[in-house]
């Protein structure tokens, strides 16, 4: 009865997070800055922002999902795992870059600090679901509630200032908007990494030899 009712109150206090920050950014800072820069340049930055997502499935290929649900069957003896699939993930970075930079090449974009921005931002957002998976396979549901909007929170924090106080900080640019992302999730997974370290988990990073064995042996285990 206790832990249903610790669930229901994660739930409840996730929901009221969600329904808090969501709006703010998307009306209080996304829009904003929509305002702020010019048609043609926000418009470029959306164009590159969805051809980035097209191929964000390479970062992944299901890793995360999978860690996931097998780290909350077997946490006692799946978690020492989590520097190697992390190590995976940081691989799949490298060729999703890659890949992104090629065809934008070949098809002709030449955005490249916008692209290199979006491509970030791509992958940190990537890097954060796989470290919050540790804190939900762990069915830590409160921190979860607050995790979940805080990379939006933090871009909220420091975008607003941007673009409501321009005499203090100065104002938004699409350069800022893209760097205010980066920065913001990239702490945002620095505090999600600090809560795993104090809770006791750590990450090892794996070479090269290493993970390509561990990622062979991924495929004999039981889904």
């Amino acid at each position: 009865m206790k832990e249903a009712s610790k669930f229901y109150s994660s739930l409840g206090l996730l929901i009221i997070l969600n329904v808090i920050i969501k709006p703010l950014w998307i009306f209080g800072i996304d829009r904003q800055v929509q305002n702020n820069v010019s048609t043609e340049v926000y418009g470029t930055y959306f164009s590159l922002l969805n051809f980035s997502i097209v191929f964000s499935f390479l970062l992944d290929w299901g890793v995360t999902t999978f860690f996931n649900r097998q780290l909350a069957a077997n946490n006692e003896n799946f978690i020492d795992k989590a520097g190697s699939f992390l190590f995976i993930k940081l691989l799949f970075a490298l060729i999703y870059a890659a890949i992104v930079f090629a065809v934008a090449y070949i098809t002709g974009i030449r955005q490249w600090p916008i692209l290199a921005g979006v491509i970030a931002i791509q992958v940190l957002i990537s890097l954060f679901v796989f470290v919050r998976s540790i804190v939900t396979a762990h069915q830590w549901f409160g921190t979860e509630a607050w995790l979940s909007v805080l990379d939006k929170g933090l871009m909220i924090l420091l975008c607003g200032s941007f673009i409501y106080f321009p005499s203090l900080w100065g104002g938004i640019t699409l350069e800022r908007f893209l760097q205010a992302q980066i920065a913001c999730t990239l702490l945002a997974i620095t505090v999600v990494l600090i809560i795993l370290i104090k809770r006791g988990i750590n990450f090892h990073l794996v070479n090269l030899c290493r993970a390509g064995k561990f990622y062979n042996q991924l495929f004999r285990l039981p889904y």
